[in-house]
């Protein structure tokens, strides 16, 4: 009995010790995740919140552009445009409002959102630009908590994902996070130079990004508007006139040679076929030529075809 309580005695304190060791192992492993989390998080503390995210030009734009690529980027891009009703006049309340419809709200909107049913029922009874301005930031900030959940949702997503070195333009977000703030260049200042920069490439590379034109229209659209209320403006956006041509210039452009190109091609065959034809140029026929008799002097062409009748001559 004495050996075989010494047994159980060695294997129990054996098991203890065991268990100890990893307890502490695993401890340690929590607790490195822990710091490694914390580490993250101190390295990334605009990405916390939308909120603060919102007043960074540069960590927005790659977030967005997260976004765009791996999500629907509407209730995003809803989110953000409601929100700027915030600082509008009534006036301008007005008008945007009817942008704000016609881009999220309306029934056949490309980057239509969920809203809440109250405000769709309104929106089936009356027309957008009738409401009064109360009731129009009224709805926008309802259907702006409507988006909220989603919207922490892709920033989390984003967070975990640049943890794991999976996010794009990190040369980017390097580049602000490590500049020094002077009175020359302040980091406002360099925020806005970086996104700048950022939207650009972006207004380039679009086509990659979103395959279907109208869509990818729609969405650089809202895209360029909020990061110019930021006061983040690229040449490819502050070219254009009117709202519906916003990066689609060289898609344009390009649609528009091939018409010019199709037309030329079409007209010059047509003149080469009736050269062919007839043995002149399209371009000019001579006048016939008059004899001295004042009769039509007969012309020929290609060998027996004969334009004219002379006088006195029948059929």
């Amino acid at each position: 009995m004495d050996a075989e309580d010494a047994h159980f005695g060695v294997r129990s304190h054996y098991d203890s010790s065991s268990l100890l060791a990893m307890s502490i192992i695993g401890a340690e492993d929590e607790d490195f995740e822990n710091d490694l989390n914390d580490v993250m998080d101190d390295q990334s503390p605009h990405f916390n919140s939308i909120e603060v995210l919102k007043e960074r030009p540069t960590h927005l734009l790659v977030f967005m552009q997260h976004v765009i690529l791996q999500f629907d980027p509407a209730p995003l891009l809803c989110y953000l445009h409601a929100d700027l009703f915030r600082s509008l006049s009534a006036k301008e309340t007005k008008k945007q409002f009817v942008e704000f419809y016609n881009t999220f709200l309306d029934k056949g909107a490309i980057l239509r959102v969920t809203i809440p049913p109250s405000i769709s029922y309104e929106l089936d009874r009356t027309r957008p630009d009738l409401f009064s301005e109360e009731t129009q930031r009224r709805f926008a900030q309802e259907v702006q908590n409507l988006q909220t959940v989603e919207v922490a949702k892709q920033l989390e997503d984003f967070r975990q994902k640049r943890r794991m070195g999976m996010t794009p333009n990190e040369a980017e977000l390097i580049d602000v996070e490590s500049h020094y703030p002077t009175d020359r260049v302040p980091m406002e200042m360099k925020e806005k130079s970086v996104a700048e920069n950022l939207l650009e490439k972006m207004s380039e590379t679009q086509p990659t990004i979103v395959s279907d034109d109208e869509k990818c229209q729609s969405i650089f659209t809202a895209v360029a508007f909020y990061m110019k209320h930021l006061g983040v403006k690229t040449r490819a956006v502050d070219s254009k006139k009117s709202r519906g041509g916003f990066f689609r210039s060289k898609l344009v452009k390009v649609k528009t040679n091939h018409l010019y190109e199709s037309f030329y091609s079409a007209e010059k065959m047509t003149n080469m076929l009736f050269s062919n034809f007839l043995g002149l140029s399209c371009n000019r026929l001579e006048p016939p030529v008059l004899s001295d008799g004042g009769d039509v002097s007969p012309v020929g062409i290609s060998g027996g075809l004969i334009i004219g009748e002379p006088k006195g001559q029948r059929w």
